[in-house]
Parts: C-alpha cells; sequence; structure tokens
C-alpha cells in the first residue's frame, strides 16, 4: 500500500465518523436523546481497519488506537505517547499513523 493510498482511506473514515455524529445528533434532537445504534457503521469501519492492519502488519494496533482512543489524531497532545525508551512518540495525524506503521517495514 502507498502513504497516499492509506491516508486517503483515513480522511474518508475520519469524515464518515464526523457524518455520522451529525446524523446521530440530528436524530437524538428529533426522538428525545435516543438514537438507534447504526450497526452498519461499526461494521464497514472494522473491516476496513482489519484490512488496513493485515496490510500493514500492525500487531499492536496503532490503527485502532489512532481512530477510537485518539478520534483520528484530534485528541492527541504532545507527550501523550512514548515508546520503551521513553522517546516521544507522535500520533496526530494519519501521517504520524503512516510514520509508525511503515518504520521497520
Amino acid at each position: 500500500m502507498k502513504k497516499n493510498e492509506f491516508i486517503r482511506i483515513m480522511e474518508e473514515l475520519r469524515d464518515m465518523e464526523d457524518q455520522q455524529a451529525k446524523m446521530e445528533k440530528a436524530i437524538g434532537s428529533l426522538f428525545d436523546g435516543y438514537v438507534p445504534f447504526l450497526v452498519n457503521r461499526w461494521k464497514g469501519q472494522d473491516l476496513v481497519v482489519s484490512i488496513l492492519r493485515n496490510e500493514l502488519n500492525d500487531d499492536v494496533d496503532w490503527i485502532t488506537y489512532f481512530i477510537s482512543d485518539l478520534n483520528f489524531g484530534r485528541r492527541y497532545t504532545d507527550g501523550m505517547i512514548k515508546s520503551k525508551d521513553n522517546k516521544e512518540i507522535q500520533l496526530g495525524t494519519a501521517e504520524d499513523l503512516w510514520a509508525i506503521l511503515t518504520e521497520n517495514a
């Protein structure tokens, strides 16, 4: 996989997640806060993440961490991730994620 393809996929996943959140907010306002769980969203994202993890040998699961815990890097702050030898790991962008995944490839 090429870097530009990976970045495009991550951007598409982020945009889909953002659109889904907007839709859930709108639906919630119509139904007094109730938002039906939309299974297809998660299954589709899980499938793409699984393919990316397999393709890029992501045994640590950096991709899921970047997407879920860091909200596509938006929750990342400098210094929050350190390597075993106490070096800072940047993970604020899809480019940072690509660098981690391909560092030893």
